[in-house]
């Protein structure tokens, strides 16, 4: 197995930061699960989901809706992972004889998305973000101790803020909200200096403060922790209002 993965990391054609999501996700890491994974790490990777041919934007709107609760955004993995698998037993059975390419499409489509739910289950979402560019991808995961203290992780890249990395650090009625970008963090702190506002005045928060800084190259956090975690509703509905903001959109709840 480990000279299978030294394999695979020596391969000109793999990233290192592939193999890492996966076994740091504790995924099996075979040729299609490393294809696959390489597909949804793009930015872009919604855009063949919900975008372009599709034009299924208000589905995808739909993600960003419920990421405030984590059963409903888990939920919604899971209709995902159905339709996809319906997409796929409905080419496979038709009278027409579908071509090679379209079967193997939908086969790894699927393998992808079943990925997207397999690391969902494990707090770490790939959540749709529809713009004006198209349907791109925000990148959240959230942990919580047993004293009630939580981390949430946004990772996006839009046209406005670039390339953007967030933490909040969140206790019982304060956080601290830490933004780099590799574009503006003025822009960025616009953002998080909004949804700071919003916690205090909608979810409770008596504190929040605000820093951001620009840096060439912007990495995402990361939680050794988060699927043995199960965070707080309050913790869920922070990374919401969060998201929201730097998403550009406008909270209804």
């Amino acid at each position: 197995y480990y000279e299978y993965l030294n394999t695979l990391r020596s391969s000109s054609a793999m990233e290192e930061a592939v193999i890492k999501e996966l076994t740091d996700n504790e995924q099996p890491v075979t040729v299609n699960q490393v294809l696959a994974m390489e597909h949804i790490m793009q930015s872009g990777y919604y855009n063949s989901v919900f975008g372009e041919g599709k034009k299924d934007t208000a589905k995808a709107e739909t993600f960003l809706e419920k990421a405030g609760d984590r059963q409903a955004l888990e939920a919604a993995y899971d209709d995902m992972e159905a339709e996809t698998a319906k997409d796929l037993e409905t080419a496979v059975a038709a009278d027409d004889n579908q071509d090679y390419e379209t079967i193997r499409d939908l086969r790894m489509r699927y393998r992808e998305i079943g990925l997207i739910r397999n690391l969902s289950q494990r707090h770490d979402y790939r959540i749709p973000m529809v713009t004006e560019e198209g349907v791109g991808m925000i990148h959240l995961t959230l942990v919580q101790d047993a004293k009630e203290k939580g981390r949430i992780s946004v990772h996006l890249n839009t046209q406005e803020l670039g390339t953007v990395s967030v933490e909040a650090k969140v206790g019982s009625d304060s956080a601290e909200l830490y933004g780099i970008s590799d574009t503006s963090a003025d822009k960025l702190s616009e953002k998080l200096e909004q949804a700071a506002e919003e916690l205090k005045e909608n979810n409770g928060f008596k504190e929040v403060e605000v820093h951001c800084q620009d840096i060439r190259t912007v990495r995402r956090v990361t939680y050794d922790k988060a699927a043995e975690s199960v965070a707080s509703d309050k913790l869920y509905k922070a990374a919401k209002t969060i998201v929201y903001a730097l998403a550009g959109k406008t909270e209804n709840a």
